[in-house]
């Protein structure tokens, strides 16, 4: 392989522990990625590393549209899924299922990129609480860019920006979308023992943006977003913009600025006062109206995702396509829940807004644990997460 190639990869299932160790350049970059329509399964259940199920190593290179996953039922045996080490490297609208941890993303990866993978039902239940998040990370160099992510279930964290000794300094989070994180514990309750989002640890943070990220809790507790851990690191600078939560946020430590503009937050508070940022949007129970939001896709004109709050429990809510498709274009839309399986709905746009069914695919259950999401785990009516798919986009 040399820079500027290009690898499409035949749809079917490849058995094994993977590693790239293959550097591209800024102009030239290597790009692996699936075949327009095919779905590409990475099966790390082969004897190996626990460390080591898909290593990301080199410079330079770049991997779409695959499933990595572990097919076996015994979590404990579990390796990590996708461990990115290399430095300007991108995952791209992958699907990281079923493996001990998602995505570790560490600070050798300089300026790398984690964008609009779809991260599930990831960990493991440990004798005190839930192991294995969706995003692990650290960085000390650079900016890391974690975007358009979709994040749900789980046994741990979904975006766990933490260390020990190490450093946490310098990350871009947008538009990312988290929901009943830690869910796939049996048992969870509607307040929930994960963050969807922790930027702190016992190192200051420095340098970290949160822009237009969407979250969704079952009440005004349920744990959402903290900034900073412990209550003696002098953090630095944190800024959030254009953000809609739902759930509890909070802040610990001491910081020495923050920029807080335009977020929502409805949910329970600690460690933050609204009249310290009055140019925000703050409420302390859950809001009622319909909201729909649409994110193209930056890497896939064809995809836009769908973030749809109903909070009263209709059987669909209303989209509107003016601006992203053409006339006469034939789409699908497929629910995050079940992303290979039948569209919950497909037609062709004239025009005019069409109606989404809310809460018509069951919850996908962690291998090994087929009872876990449950009752409150799963959002149902209220909230989804969709993928839009058509060729003939804007």
């Amino acid at each position: 392989m040399r820079p500027g190639h290009r690898v499409e990869m035949l749809g079917g299932v490849y058995t094994g522990r993977f590693k790239s160790e293959l550097d591209g350049t800024a102009e030239a970059k290597i790009v692996f990625a699936a075949e327009p329509g095919a779905r590409v399964t990475l099966d790390l259940n082969v004897p190996g590393d626990p460390d080591k199920g898909f290593v990301i190593e080199g410079s330079w290179t770049e991997f779409h549209g695959l499933e990595i996953t572990h097919s076996g039922t015994d979590r404990e045996e579990k390796p990590g899924g996708v461990e990115i080490f290399g430095a300007n490297t991108r995952l791209v609208n992958s699907v990281i299922h079923d493996t001990l941890q998602g995505i570790g993303f560490w600070s050798t990866a300089v300026d790398a990129t984690v964008y609009g993978n779809v991260i599930y039902n990831n960990g493991v239940e440990g004798p005190m609480r839930g192991h294995g998040h969706a995003i692990y990370t650290q960085n000390a160099q650079g900016t890391k860019h974690i975007a358009n992510n979709i994040i749900f279930f789980g046994f741990g964290y979904g975006i766990h920006v933490y260390t020990e000794t190490g450093s946490i300094q310098g990350f871009d989070i947008s538009r990312n979308v988290w929901f009943r994180t830690g869910a796939s514990r049996p048992g969870e309750s509607s307040v929930g023992t994960s963050e969807g989002c922790l930027v702190g640890g016992l190192q200051p943070v420095d340098r970290v943006r949160l822009i237009g990220n969407h979250s969704w809790g079952p009440e005004p507790s349920a744990r959402n977003l903290t900034l900073g851990w412990g209550g003696e690191v002098q953090n630095r600078t944190v800024t959030l913009i254009d953000n809609y939560f739902i759930g509890r946020a909070g802040a610990q430590g001491l910081w020495e600025s923050g920029t807080f503009e335009g977020n929502v937050f409805h949910g329970e508070l600690s460690g933050i006062d609204p009249n310290d940022y009055p140019d925000n949007t703050w409420s302390s129970s859950l809001p009622t109206d319909e909201r729909v939001v649409l994110q193209r896709n930056d890497d896939d004109p064809g995809r836009v995702d769908i973030i749809a709050y109903n909070w009263s429990l209709a059987d669909h809510v209303e989209v509107d396509l003016e601006g992203l498709l053409p006339d006469g274009a034939p789409y699908e839309v497929f629910s995050v829940y079940d992303l290979w399986g039948a569209p919950v709905v497909s037609g062709t746009y004239a025009g005019m807004p069409f109606a989404l069914p809310m809460g018509s695919k069951p919850p996908p259950q962690p291998l090994g644990a087929p009872d876990a999401i449950q009752g409150v785990d799963d959002p149902g009516k209220a909230f989804g997460v969709f993928i839009l798919r058509t060729p003939c986009a804007l």
